[in-house]
């Protein structure tokens, strides 16, 4: 039979229409983190690699797509734990394979080594026979990452050499197989750790980049290069004035294709911190429960650097020397907060300090006073038929070290005097308080709180709906409570307000009165 003419042409289409709405096989991710503070005998104990190990463990869960239950996280593990586990990854790499997967593997490690073997619990693992495990892992993509630490010493503040990071960059996200690995240091180095960042310096600027910072191209993820770049940039930086201490760290690739090896992306984080708009320079990132630096970054453009955090509630430091400033971000609640200038307030010079912005940012019983001044409309009235208990309603405009902003407060009170009406007694009216506080706590995070307050009303006053005229009362109360942010500008708190008033009628009566007002208040500021 002769072909109909364009039948191939339309072969051709239609093949390529059936090959474009197949589905793309799947990329499965593994990860195996080992973190092992414990070496040989001889070897003098690390503090902070579990902890590095852990948080690795967790950024790759939540930033780098590691599918669930596909993660391996080892902490003080000994050689008799570690080499099951690199088996078991091994045979679901083969089966997952088997079923038509694509398979990208990143193992990590933190702890004591030497240029022959990693040292796990009094045992060496050669290095040989770690090669030996990761060559032989068939999955598509390798990544093993190694940030072996010699002597966990802290660093002391003097100078050293860096070579400048490498401009590698690669396209595409589904062309590329082979392995590539990235260690902390080059052969004969040590690999430092830090008790001001409480983990090693590597796993601190790698960590800062795959959450964000390294994101150089800003398209929203962080590649494998960009992340060596950021850390190798990070650790010159740092050691910049460290005399004799060099770290560089290396990296040897065997990968074909033109992927950018995407480690981490941004849009799959539970809270992000913009630094947009806000003035170039060097801004450290403190956890305000641990007091923990948890990211580092460098702002030096107008595209700025997105941060994709946990969430929880930080302190942002800015500056050097006897100048700096500091800005909250509360991210317990909100998914994005983008810092701007004003967000941040002078501080010190001793809150620059690594001490210093620790005890700056952690909740303890350090303290700060403070002052407030409000003017408010009020609405008060007791309940019939008791001895005088009420409830009042006040809305003030509220300024607070010249920051402006609105609140509203409900009191339950509970006046104890004779004087005081058994029948229903409302007052309306105008006043203004004054008052000073003492806070326990964490600075713009939450705090508790005391101190006195003074108090100044005209009001309206019905009885058992009797106009009884206007009057003035006058208070003076004790404020005990717990003041805590909910979100970036609004707080509230609940207050025991114990005192004293006095109240003054048409007839120019004095009445005397005890009170003790439950309060709780909403504030946001602006």
């Amino acid at each position: 039979m002769k072909p109909t003419p364009g039948r191939p042409l339309l072969s051709i289409i239609g093949l390529s229409l059936a090959l474009l709405a197949a589905p793309a096989l799947s990329m499965v991710r593994m990860a195996v983190i080992i973190g092992n503070n414990t070496g040989l005998e001889d070897d003098k104990p690390l503090q902070y690699a579990t902890r590095d190990a852990d948080q690795v463990h967790s950024a790759m869960i939540q930033l780098g797509g590691v599918d669930k239950g596909c993660d391996y996280l080892l902490l003080e593990p000994d050689v008799a734990k570690v080499m099951p586990i690199f088996e078991d990854a091994r045979r679901r790499i083969l089966a997952l394979r088997g079923e038509g997967q694509k398979v990208q593997l990143l193992i990590y490690y933190s702890g004591h080594g030497s240029e022959e073997a990693l040292h796990l619990k009094g045992v060496k693992l050669p290095l040989s026979r770690i090669k030996e495990f990761f060559n032989g892992m068939e999955a598509d993509l390798k990544i093993l990452i190694a940030d072996a630490c010699f002597s966990g010493s802290l660093i002391q503040p003097k100078g050293a050499r860096l070579i400048d990071p490498v401009p590698v960059k690669y396209r595409d996200d589904l062309k590329v197989n082979g392995s590539a690995i990235l260690t902390s240091s080059s052969a004969g180095e040590f690999s430092q750790e830090s008790k001001d960042l409480q983990g090693s310096l590597f796993t601190h600027y790698f960590l800062t980049a795959i959450r964000g910072a390294g994101d150089a191209d800003h398209d929203g993820a962080v590649s494998l290069w960009e992340a060596y770049n950021y850390t190798q940039a990070g650790l010159r930086q740092r050691l910049a004035s460290v005399n004799n201490v060099s770290q560089n760290p290396e990296f040897d690739m065997d990968l074909r294709g033109s992927q950018n090896v995407v480690l981490t992306r941004l849009n799959l984080g539970q809270a992000f911190l913009a630094f947009k708009g806000v003035p170039e320079g060097r801004y450290r990132i403190l956890e305000t429960v641990s007091a923990v630096q948890v990211a580092e970054v460098s702002v030096a453009d107008s595209e700025g650097v997105l941060l994709a955090l946990p969430r929880g509630s930080y302190m942002v430091f800015r500056g050097a020397g006897d100048k700096g400033s500091a800005g909250f971000a509360d991210l317990r609640k909100m998914k994005t907060i983008e810092l701007k200038a004003a967000d941040f307030s002078a501080v010190p010079a001793s809150a620059l300090t690594a001490k210093g912005m620790a005890e700056y940012a952690r909740p303890n019983w350090s303290s700060h006073g403070d002052w407030q001044f409000a003017l408010a409309p009020r609405y008060y009235a007791s309940f019939p038929g008791r001895d005088g208990p009420g409830a009042a309603l006040d809305f003030a405009l509220q300024s607070n070290f010249g920051r402006w902003g609105f609140s509203a407060a409900f009191d339950y009170l509970f006046p104890v005097s004779d004087a005081s009406p058994t029948g229903r007694f409302e007052q309306t009216g105008f006043g203004f308080s004054g008052e000073a506080r003492l806070h326990w706590g964490a600075y713009r995070a939450g705090s508790f709180y005391s101190g006195p307050r003074i108090e100044a009303w005209s009001l309206g006053q019905v009885y058992d709906g009797t106009d009884l005229g206007r009057g003035n009362l006058i208070g003076s109360f004790a404020v005990l409570g717990m003041e805590r942010r909910i979100v970036r500008a609004l707080a509230f708190s609940l207050g025991l307000e114990p005192g004293v008033f006095w109240s003054f009628d048409a007839k120019g009566e004095v009445r005397r009165d005890f009170a003790a007002p439950v309060s709780l208040s909403f504030r946001y500021g602006f």
